[in-house]
């Protein structure tokens, strides 16, 4: 079984072509086909098209490795719960920022070992800004041919003006109410993974979700990525971090932070 670290190369030159489709999709004239999928989420030839490179690459990569993907994901849990490793991948994460040309969409990359993620990408190709990690590595930033490390930052939850990472798309009341109990917080817009990597940049400092139908392709890069920078993606309900490869591979609920022992500052 190969080393996650020695996919990095190979995998950063995948999404990043992936990327490139998305971007000629997104910026031709005329708009872009949308379609909806049985849970009227909509779906892009864009998500298609990125689909079809990422799953090719990887199957060329190393086609002993199973993958799931957002847009071809009907492998039984009875299957796939016997998975030693497998990848999982959003081809196109924030569609709907997408079609609304907000420039806020990214793909996301993950390989999955026993439940825990042990390497994990998020690209945004409008930004070309490619985000990383492997288990051990650390968390680095590839971006104008550079890559640099990450870590994650200290925050005073008590602090006036707390900068609270919100969903564009989707909040739930639940969250909200939550949220209140902060003094005067500051809540910052944004969609996709972008979210997420926003706590490791030092621009947010939280990010609550008490509700939510996100899958574990949304989540799963993030969760490594903010791991090695030394933060962390947990339960609502609980101090442990998420698991994967679950029966729904749904999220009902979780909390970001960007440094992992400050998840007991928090009620």
């Amino acid at each position: 079984m190969k080393a996650p670290e020695t996919y990095i190369s190979d995998l950063k030159t995948l999404v990043r072509q992936a990327g490139k489709e998305l971007l000629r999709i997104y910026r031709k004239e005329g708009g872009v086909d949308v379609e909806l999928k049985q849970d009227d989420s909509p779906v892009t030839v864009a998500d298609l098209r990125s689909n079809q490179i990422l799953v090719t690459g990887l199957k060329a990569m190393d086609d002993s490795i199973p993958i799931v993907s957002e847009e071809n994901k009907a492998i039984p849990f009875e299957v796939r719960k016997n998975f030693d490793r497998f990848w999982i991948i959003d081809p196109l994460d924030g569609t709907k920022e997408f079609i609304k040309e907000l420039d806020e969409f990214t793909i996301h990359l993950a390989l999955i070992e026993k439940n825990q993620v042990v390497l994990g990408m998020i690209y945004a190709p409008v930004y070309d800004e490619l985000y990383y990690a492997w288990e051990g590595g650390g968390a680095w930033i590839s971006l104008n041919g550079e890559d640099r490390r990450l870590a994650g930052h200290a925050v005073d939850f008590n602090q006036d003006r707390l900068r609270i990472m919100r969903s564009r798309s989707n909040l739930d009341p639940l969250t909200m109410e939550y949220i209140q109990r902060f003094d005067n917080p500051e809540l910052i817009t944004m969609g996709s993974g972008l979210k997420f990597v926003q706590l490791i940049t030092g621009q947010a400092d939280y990010y609550p979700r008490a509700r939510t139908n996100m899958k574990e392709w949304d989540i799963a890069p993030a969760q490594i990525i903010l791991e090695e920078a030394g933060g962390g993606i947990y339960q609502w309900s609980a101090d442990e971090p998420l698991r994967y490869n679950k029966a729904e591979m749904t999220v009902k609920g979780f909390r970001v932070v960007s440094q992992a022992e400050q998840i007991n500052d928090l009620v």
